[in-house]
Parts: structure tokens; C-alpha cells; sequence
């Protein structure tokens, strides 16, 4: 999972690289007469949109603020968000410099001007290869996963987007007569990703985060109401523990001689109901509104990663949500709007379709200009 870099956030050249292939079937979704028509408030000519949640990796959602990254699934019961930190790596530093190279590179030199191609690859790759060859590898920083309360109401009304034009990543859904949203950013200015959480019916918003990080993610299925927690799935923190009332933290050393270690925290803010810990979990009982608040370090860049994230937290917790999205969004727009591309009219009828019946239907004609532009 690749952390975008310093001050891209969210752009076209990132998202090129995922591919946005149609969600798993069996997803019995109740789709309303608003999918297929332009909503006021979503940007269509900049947006990737799904009618399901997202089946595997490759179909969630990225955002990130150059170090904090979150890949995003929408699956109504339980959001699962994979998270990573660009600093969050496999063993310390470590010297691979071929001591060999210079002793054999005019060899290596004179093998190729001959025209003895093979026999200078095969000493290259004594002689100029890094020792060992493999470098370290990227590990992942945690899943986030929201367990929502809630029956087995039909999910219905359905929509999962990702607006490039604002790095933001939205799902939406009714359950119950109750008209649900999720909104999520990476904010560069506050060093947090943030999920704000809102329904039109107050009190209607009860959970509560888990922080997990190990080899096993938990089974999610579209309309499964219950979790279940494979063996493992937590195995790789050193350290969990809750503060404040509202926040919980995971703390944890990368594998490896000399690897860093690291801390996540969650803090989350409610508007009506009642926010509380027990145990290791944060709870969130009949809530009119919420934002959760992550953020992460490492010893890479920090003598104390713990200090760190409790105090970045803190800090973005002040902010009310509504200045929070537009620092987020006036910094990010700094970069968006140096570049426009305009390839489609206004009302091009595609633009309103899920993104993967628009691939499916550009593979066919080429017609959709929109998603070329896109």
C-alpha cells in the first residue's frame, strides 16, 4: 500500500495505478433513482464512484497526506481503513554497496565493448549487485476497523466516491430509514486522516474502533453484522492502551535488526450521546454526529512517537470538522488547480454511471470522454 508523496495527496498519477475494477457480486444492493442522475454535490467529471463496497485492496479507496495514508473499503457495518506511514519499515539502516564494484567495473566495461554481453551480465550481477540483493521491505502501519451497532436493516441507497477535485472519499447509505454518511480526508496541514460520521436522525450513531495490526485481516462482507476475528489478527502490537476517555493507541516495533518503532492512536469526537472507555476500547453510544481522528509516528522521525501522536491529536481534535476539511481543502486545492483538463461536456450522461460500468462500457465504443479525462 503506497503512501502518496509529499504534497500530491490525491491526484489522476496516483490513482493510474489502481485499478478500478467492479466490486465482488453477491452484493444485493437496493439501488435509488439519485444513482443514475447528477447530485449537486458531488463534482462528477472528477469522480470515482462505485454503487458496492470495495471486494479486495484494489477496489477501496486511497487517501493520504504524504506520510499518513488510508485505503478505504465502505462496507456498511464495518468500515475497514488499511493504514500506512511512509516510515514504517521492516529492519534499520543497513549498508549494501557491493565492496567488488569498483575492482571489476572496467572488466565489466571491457566485456561489453566486445560485445560479450552475457558473460558482463554475469558478472554484474556478482560484482554490481547490492548485498544483500533484496533491500527492506514496507511493512503496514494498522487496520482501523469501525464496528457499528446496528440489526440486519436492508442496506439500500448505496454510493462509495472518491473526489479527486478535494481528496475526499465518501460513502453513503440508508439502513433503517436512517440516512447514513461517512467522509474521509488526509489532512497535510494537521497530520491526521479523519472520518466524519453522520446520520439524519440524531442518536442514531453508535461504535466503536479497533486498532489491529498483524498477518490476518477480518472477514467483511457487505451486509455481515458481526466480525469474525481470525487468530492472529493482532499479533504484531507490542502495546494497546486507551487515555483521556476518548482515545486509543497501539504502539509496536517493526521486525528486523535495528527497525523502528512505531505509534497509531485514534481520538474520537461526538456530538450528542456519549463517548467512553472500557477495558481497551473506545465506545460510542447513540450519537448525533462523530469524527475520528488518526494519526501516526515512528522513531524514524521522532525520539518519542507516542508524545507525538497524542499531541497531533489533541491538537485536530479542537478544530471543529467544518475547519478541519477546509484547511485540508485549500491546501490541497493549491496543487489540484495549477492543471485543468476539460475533454467532456458538462452533461455528459456517463459521468452519473458507477466507474466500472463506465470502463466496461469505454472498452466497448471508447465513447466516454469524460472518463478518459477522468
Amino acid at each position: 500500500m503506497a503512501v502518496l508523496s509529499r504534497h500530491i495527496h490525491l491526484t489522476g498519477a496516483n490513482l493510474c495505478s489502481l485499478p478500478l475494477t467492479g466490486a465482488r457480486g453477491g452484493c444485493n444492493f437496493v439501488l435509488s433513482d439519485f444513482v443514475h442522475t447528477k447530485e449537486k454535490a458531488m463534482n462528477t467529471s472528477s469522480t470515482i464512484y462505485f454503487d458496492s463496497p470495495a471486494g479486495d485492496w484494489n477496489e477501496a479507496l486511497p487517501v493520504g497526506n504524504g506520510t499518513l495514508g488510508g485505503m478505504i473499503y465502505g462496507t456498511p457495518y464495518t468500515e475497514l481503513i488499511q493504514l500506512n506511514e511512509d516510515s514504517v519499515w521492516h529492519g534499520g539502516a543497513m549498508d549494501r554497496n557491493n565492496p567488488s564494484a569498483r575492482e571489476h567495473l572496467p572488466e565489466i566495461r571491457r566485456l561489453i565493448f566486445e560485445g560479450r554481453i552475457r558473460e558482463a551480465q554475469e558478472l554484474c550481477s556478482h560484482a554490481l549487485c547490492g548485498i544483500p540483493e533484496e533491500q527492506r521491505h514496507y511493512e503496514m502501519l494498522a487496520n482501523l476497523y469501525l464496528l457499528f451497532d446496528g440489526g440486519k436493516d436492508e442496506i439500500t441507497h448505496y454510493r462509495r466516491t472518491l473526489d479527486l477535485s478535494t481528496a475526499t472519499a465518501k460513502v453513503s447509505f440508508e439502513r433503517g430509514g436512517v440516512k447514513y454518511e461517512r467522509t474521509v480526508i488526509a489532512s497535510y496541514p494537521d497530520g491526521v486522516l479523519a472520518v466524519r460520521l453522520t446520520a439524519d436522525r440524531p442518536g442514531s450513531i453508535s461504535f466503536h474502533p479497533v486498532l489491529a495490526r498483524g498477518g490476518i485481516t477480518w472477514d467483511l462482507l457487505p451486509y455481515q453484522t458481526q466480525t469474525y476475528r481470525h487468530p492472529g489478527y493482532n499479533n504484531a502490537v507490542d502495546r494497546g492502551w486507551t487515555a483521556d476517555g476518548d482515545t486509543l493507541c497501539i504502539c509496536a516495533r517493526c521486525g528486523g535488526e535495528g527497525a523502528v518503532s512505531l505509534c497509531c492512536g485514534v481520538k474520537v469526537v461526538a456530538q450528542g450521546g456519549s463517548v467512553e472507555t472500557i477495558g481497551g476500547s473506545v465506545m460510542i453510544k447513540n450519537a448525533d454526529s462523530a469524527t475520528v481522528y488518526v494519526a501516526a509516528d515512528t522513531t524514524f522521525r521522532q525520539a518519542d512517537p507516542c508524545a507525538s501522536v497524542t499531541e497531533r491529536l489533541r491538537k485536530a481534535a479542537q478544530l471543529p470538522w467544518e475547519t478541519l476539511l477546509a484547511r485540508h481543502t485549500a491546501d490541497y486545492r493549491e496543487l489540484y488547480d495549477r492543471v485543468s483538463l476539460s475533454l467532456a461536456s458538462d452533461d455528459c450522461p456517463a459521468a452519473c454511471k458507477p466507474t466500472p460500468q463506465r470502463l466496461e462500457a469505454f472498452r466497448a465504443d471508447h465513447s466516454d470522454s469524460g472518463l478518459a479525462e477522468l
